[in-house]
């Protein structure tokens, strides 16, 4: 139930960095929402193109709005000071290249809230585009969920409704702060271990049915999908923290099943670490294999056959292969 009958439903956080090309729609979006009982919360990292002009340009437009500005720390902190300025009952995070497509989003979500008895977390699918415009959207099974979150973990993370992003999560903002569920400063990819540490802090959930999230996939210039020796180092050590945790047996499950698919990025990427990491790294990394035992999704279930056959050497060079061959044909994709 609610906890502050004078705080808005949502806060909505964005945290911007030199986005001038996306911002507008992302912002015109939101005041296009035909639900309005929320605050929108941005944070200018430290912008040096036009994107601190065009804010200052929408906070006119809105009823409740605050504007922060921030020496350039990363979105991971820009999220972090959003939170801790934040009031309303429920936390959204958008991306400041990503727009809502669904005018009636709020409201909806709004009723759904109320309909589920206000639970932890709701749930959805983000669609993506790509630079040339082509609209791909979610596959959404007719699975009917239960509401206890630790019973249906598992399923939801073979099923693409838990990935490592805060763009598709709604979070009760008492559950963050009251667990200290903040985003880790200085690293890439801090997605991975904010989700991690929410999945053990959830009791209650629901999904949202249809999408209204739009995600700009493959967009140039966008640090999510530039993939290199410091986000795979990050990647691990965020990896071998949360794996190491004292937790309860059916917490290491969960935790277990969640970053078995990241473990799949350290193997596929691994060259970019062996020349850096010291020996004892490299076999911690090797004795992480168990997290493939889970086949928790598609691509998991491949990789644990592969490496069965295979053993830890040989199969991430035929990953290395793989992923050049892989890359091109998409990039050919997206963009033909």
């Amino acid at each position: 139930m609610p906890t502050n009958t004078f705080a808005p439903l949502f806060s909505i956080i964005i945290p911007v960095y030199n986005v001038e090309k996306y911002l507008e729609k992302c912002l015109q979006s939101i005041l296009n929402q035909t639900f309005e009982d929320y605050e929108l919360i941005i944070v200018n990292d430290g912008s040096i193109d036009s994107s601190g002009s065009i804010c200052q340009l929408f906070l006119t437009k809105f009823k409740n709005s605050k504007y922060f500005y921030q020496e350039n720390a990363g979105a991971a902190i820009a999220r972090n000071n959003g939170l801790k300025k934040a009031i309303g009952e429920y936390i959204i995070f958008i991306d400041s290249d990503d727009y809502l497509f669904d005018n009636n989003a709020l409201k909806d979500i709004a009723n759904l809230i109320k309909e589920k008895n206000y639970p932890d977390v709701i749930l959805h699918k983000e669609t993506r585009i790509s630079p040339n415009g082509r609209i791909f959207p979610p596959h959404f099974d007719n699975k009917i969920y239960n509401h206890s979150f630790k019973k249906e973990a598992k399923v939801l993370i073979n099923n693409g409704f838990f990935k490592a992003s805060p763009c598709d999560k709604i979070v009760r903002r008492e559950l963050l702060i009251n667990n200290n569920i903040f985003f880790p400063p200085g690293l890439k990819a801090e997605d991975m271990e904010w989700t991690a540490n929410l999945m053990l802090s959830l009791n209650t959930f629901c999904c949202f049915p249809n999408s209204f999230y739009m995600y700009r996939h493959f967009r140039e210039g966008s640090q999510s999908n530039t993939i290199n020796k410091t986000v795979i180092t990050d990647v691990y050590l965020m990896l071998s923290r949360s794996c190491s945790k004292q937790l309860s047996k059916e917490d290491i499950e969960l935790i277990n099943h969640f970053w078995a698919d990241h473990y799949c990025l350290l193997l596929i990427h691994f060259n970019l670490l062996k020349n850096s990491l010291e020996k004892e790294k490299i076999n911690d990394i090797k004795n992480l294999s168990y997290l493939l035992a889970t086949n928790s999704t598609k691509n998991v279930s491949k990789l644990n056959k592969a490496y069965s056959l295979l053993g830890f050497n040989l199969t991430v060079i035929f990953l290395k292969l793989y992923m050049i061959v892989n890359n091109f044909l998409k990039k050919r994709k997206n963009y033909n």
